[in-house]
């Protein structure tokens, strides 16, 4: 073998000819290594994976849907509202029952909604309460009233790269909602001194 290695080596094209059949064996090598090592499956795979998540961020419920989802669905709140002293109502709504906080100026309490009765609750005792929203207009706080006042509205739509906002202004008031692909995020209120920011977490 060494023999004919020495022969091939002193012909003229010898030294081409050993280069270019180390070249084919190491290329026979790698193609065989990469086909074991599975990693054109797990390319592959890499691909169809990627073009899945990209199929799915690009899926977006309707307005409607996202209305729905924030009437039923399971979520945490902060209402922030200004105007004649500041109100901020911190809580969450779990299989239809909301508790929370309210805070203002002058005191904490804690609260429990059922059914669209309100319970002031303090340590174990709840009693019913009637002055949990004291100056607030509480149509502010309907919101499958105001869903349905904005569906027979015609809003601004301003198209984003993650959101999309509507704009209404409907007798003087203006309301701008923020969504998502998947949900209304945050609605904001603006009604002659008072402000309402709302935002949610599902």
């Amino acid at each position: 073998m060494k023999n004919k290695l020495q022969e091939i080596m002193k012909t003229e094209k010898g030294p081409t000819k050993i280069k270019l059949s180390l070249y084919f064996a190491f290329l026979i090598f790698t193609v065989s290594f990469l086909a074991l090592s599975g990693s054109f499956t797990n390319n592959n795979e890499v691909i169809k994976n990627t073009e899945t998540n990209e199929k799915n961020m690009t899926q977006s419920i309707s307005f409607l849907d996202k209305q729905e989802k924030l009437l039923k669905a399971n979520h945490s709140y902060k209402y922030t509202i200004s105007g004649n002293g500041s109100v901020i109502f911190d809580g969450k709504i779990i299989d239809g029952i909301d508790t929370g906080y309210r805070e203002n100026n002058d005191e904490i309490i804690k609260y429990k909604i059922v059914e669209d009765k309100v319970f002031k609750v303090t340590k174990d005792k709840e009693e019913e309460y009637d002055d949990l929203y004291q100056n607030i207009e509480k149509k502010n706080l309907m919101f499958k009233d105001l869903f349905a006042t904005f569906n027979s509205s015609s809003a601004i739509i301003n198209r984003q790269e993650n959101n999309t906002i509507y704009t209404y202004n409907i007798d003087g008031t203006s309301y701008i909602i923020y969504t998502d692909a998947e949900s209304i995020f945050k609605i904001e209120i603006t009604s002659g001194e008072y402000s309402y920011v709302y935002e949610f977490n599902y």
